[in-house]
């Protein structure tokens, strides 16, 4: 039995003095991918584990739950890359889907943050919502459903007028100091990208380019139409246009370029690189064009405005755009929401890149802060007319500038 005990006690001796000898040897060298993965373990679980420390210990349990906790994860890490790649919850990201397609469910009304941050109605939409309910511009909004609009942010307020067609909203408002409740049944509101059609005064055309959607160029195609024989020489304004549709951008452009010239180039890591030129339509590359910007011209509206000077097909005037040269790829989610990611940049046709630097118009017209404000006001006129170059007191000087020069340019071309 003694001896039965000896040889297994040595044969445990013998194993752990082959273990320690084994665990004492140097681990072999990890590859890079190795390495790499272990350190993707690491983060991921560093991450997990913050997330549970957060769920046990922060001082309000409704706002930590998975859902909200990994929806804020997600917007923080795209947030991280650049100001222009997000993370967009299910609901905002139905509403961006439907403002590409140029319609929506609303209540039909403009609204913006005045300088009390009181949510002022500013445009109501005719035969839309707000108006067939009494809403009227200079309404104070208060509430939604009970929501107060105080000290929110203007995306968040916008939200809450937004839902499915048919169903209604109660808003508070204050009208003369006085308060009062009125519901308001939401429904599709049309979004033209073209506004302030017509002819602004000596058979000079004038349009403006909210956003460039899916309409545009067709709602161009109408315009022409209408006005096409009428007019000789023609004024583009896009300024405090965001952008819009790379694609929507190119048809629009073609109508004013001769087939097949380079519009822009597009250029990423993954994406390599990608051409747009000008496609087969009908054409008015006779008409001289004056092309109107400022700071708030984002984006596709850079685009147009870079690829008219590079070619001088058309004088830009104004104040040096945003400078938003880059593309987003829109990636739907699992939970219903977007993933909003850059993954490339905007090349005018002189391999000028756009994003960071901007257009410089080929004429300044600077503004004072005051005629900044006064301009973004008086932008939101009527949307059935040109935008009067005067107006109860206001001068908006770069359409005046941008007038005088399309006449200019006529007359040369005359003259040739």
């Amino acid at each position: 039995m003694k001896k039965v005990w000896f040889i297994a006690l040595s044969v445990l001796i013998l194993c752990s003095a082959c273990t320690s000898t084994k665990q004492a040897q140097p681990a072999p060298p990890k590859s890079p991918k190795e390495e790499k993965d272990m350190d993707v373990q690491v983060e991921l679980l560093s991450l997990m584990q913050l997330m549970e420390f957060v769920r046990t210990h922060y001082v309000d349990e409704d706002k930590v739950t998975y859902k909200q906790l990994i929806q804020g994860a997600m917007k923080g890490m795209l947030n991280n890359l650049d100001p222009h790649s997000n993370y967009e919850t299910p609901r905002n990201f139905s509403f961006t889907m439907a403002g590409t397609r140029g319609s929506f469910a609303g209540i039909g009304a403009t609204v913006r943050k005045n300088d009390d941050g009181e949510m002022e109605l500013v445009k109501v939409l005719p035969k839309h919502s707000a108006d067939k309910a009494g809403l009227k511009k200079g309404d104070i909004l208060l509430s939604a459903d009970g929501f107060s609009f105080k000290d929110k942010k203007l995306d968040e307020c916008v939200s809450k007028l937004r839902g499915k067609r048919g169903t209604s909203v109660i808003l508070k408002i204050r009208r003369n100091k006085q308060e009062k409740e009125i519901v308001v049944k939401r429904d599709i509101v049309k979004t033209p990208s073209i506004v302030n059609r017509g002819i602004i005064q000596d058979k000079i055309g004038y349009f403006r380019i909210n956003q460039f959607t899916s309409t545009t160029a067709e709602e161009l195609d109408e315009y022409l139409k209408q006005y096409g024989k009428k007019i000789d020489r023609l004024i583009v304004d896009l300024r405090f246009n965001p952008g819009g549709q790379l694609q929507e951008t190119v048809e629009v452009l073609s109508r004013f370029l001769e087939k097949g010239l380079l519009i822009v180039s597009v250029e990423g890591r993954s994406e390599g690189k990608v051409v747009h030129e000008a496609v087969a339509c009908k054409k008015y590359r006779e008409l001289p064009i004056a092309v109107l910007i400022n700071e708030h011209s984002a984006s596709a509206s850079e685009i147009f405005a870079g690829c008219m000077k590079d070619y001088k097909r058309g004088i830009v005037i104004g104040t040096k755009s945003f400078g938003k040269g880059s593309v987003q790829r829109i990636y739907p989610m699992p939970d219903g929401g977007g993933a909003r990611i850059t993954i490339a940049k905007y090349y005018t046709p002189s391999r000028n890149v756009i994003h960071g630097k901007g257009i410089m118009p080929d004429v300044v017209v600077k503004l004072k802060e005051n005629e900044k404000r006064a301009l973004a006001e008086h932008i939101m006129k009527d949307d059935e007319k040109p935008l009067p170059i005067k107006d109860k007191g206001y001068k908006d000087i770069q359409l005046e500038k941008a007038v005088q020069i399309v006449k200019g340019l006529k007359n040369f071309r005359m003259s040739k």
